[in-house]
This record gives structure tokens, sequence and C-alpha cells, in this order.
């Protein structure tokens, strides 16, 4: 975990007590190397819904279908214990992360949150703001064969000239919106 934030988001110790505690704990390893890591914990009982807290995947092991493997061996998991909804946030400015949980995994944009983490240290996050996309995914849903494309939605934030964030208001009655 160091490795990919700089410090670990959650220490060795809280992952050990959360998998104790049955909650969801998963590495992904290249022979005897960890190249990538997934943690969830449990929102309201009645809700049977599961936070993915943190997911990431070394470096080298990045863009291999390792993050891909470890979502839907956390679905699986989820499926096996009636947890049928998952939820997890990212940065809405990393459009691979985007891509990957609308487009690959069928996950819908649920919630915008400003400045959520407020001011982060680790070395992903160090200086920069922390709004946040939560994405909620409902398991039970096929998981696209195809990239989902964005269609007809109105376009509520996109990547300018300049490379930084444009941001459109998402019309009253839409009832999805689109990131590109």
């Amino acid at each position: 975990l160091t490795e990919l934030w700089g410090r670990s988001p959650m220490g060795a110790p809280l992952l050990v007590a959360m998998e104790h505690a049955g909650t969801y704990v998963a590495g992904a390893f290249k022979a005897e190397e960890l190249v990538g890591v997934c943690a969830g914990f449990f929102g309201p009982p009645a809700a049977r819904l599961m936070h993915s807290h943190v997911a990431g995947v070394r470096g080298a092991s990045a863009a291999k279908g390792v993050g891909t493997a470890m979502k839907l061996h956390q679905r699986a998991w989820c499926l096996d214990h009636d947890v049928s909804e998952m939820t997890w946030t990212f940065d809405p400015l990393v459009a691979r992360n985007a891509a990957f949980n609308v487009r690959r995994l069928g996950a819908s944009l649920d919630e915008y949150l400003v400045d959520f983490y407020g001011q982060m240290t680790d070395g992903v996050n160090a200086g920069q703001g922390s709004d946040r996309i939560l994405v909620r995914w409902h398991l039970a849903a096929a998981i696209p064969t195809q990239p989902r494309e964005p269609g007809d939605a109105p376009l509520v934030l996109s990547v300018g000239e300049d490379h930084r964030p444009v941001t459109t208001p998402a019309p009253d009655d839409a009832d999805a919106c689109a990131i590109v």
C-alpha cells in the first residue's frame, strides 16, 4: 500500500482486524509479490451494502487486468455474502478511473462530494483537492460486454483544452449525465 499511496491509507493491523471481523480484504499477487489490494466495509446492515474504501494496483501491474480481476473478486465475494450493492469514491479528474468504474464495470454515478476527505497528505493526493464522485454498483446487474457509451446523456464534466476540468450544470430533468 505504501508504494501506491506514499503511505498506507489503511495500515496492516486495521486490515487484519477488518478481515477477522468478516469484512472484505484481498490482495493480488504475482508470484510472491503483492501487486494490488482491495478492501471494503459494510454499510448499514439493512442496506446489504459494501463500501469499497481501498483498491489499487502497483505501477508495473497496472492496465493488465489486475484491477478488473480484483473488483470482480470483490463482487463475487459480496454476492456470496448476500450483499447486493457496492459503493466507492474516485477522483473525478482521473479519466481512467471514471472509464473503468462506469464503462467497464457498469457502476453508476451517484453523488458529487466536494472536498470529501479534506486535505490529504498521501503520496498520490498531497496538494490536490479531495472532490470525489460516489459510484453505486448494483452487483446483480450484468457486467457490460462492451464499454458503455454516454449516449444522449448531457455532458456535465469534461477536460478542456488547457487540461482543466470543464463543468456544466446537469439539467433538472436529467436521469443520467455523462463525464468524458
